[in-house]
């Protein structure tokens, strides 16, 4: 299992309409609304590395979204 933290910058006023479309995503797990240079931090998961880039993908056609940044997560 991969496991992806996504760091989220939204347009200003969008970010509930965001949420909202995160939260139809399929391998988004969680999703929370955060202080600071970035507007939400989302936690993705999926079986392997491909199903993942298939997430980011559709993530970054949100509309409002402006930037991400993605942390993966890595065994230990």
């Amino acid at each position: 299992m991969t496991v992806v933290f996504m760091l989220v910058e939204v347009e200003t006023g969008r970010i509930h309409d965001v949420l909202e479309k995160l939260k139809g995503i399929e391998g988004v797990k969680e999703l929370y609304a955060i202080t600071g240079p970035y507007d939400i931090i989302a936690k993705v998961s999926a079986k392997d590395m491909e199903t993942v880039k298939n997430i980011v993908e559709k993530i970054h056609g949100i509309e409002g979204i402006v930037r991400t940044l993605s942390s993966i997560v890595l065994p230990f």
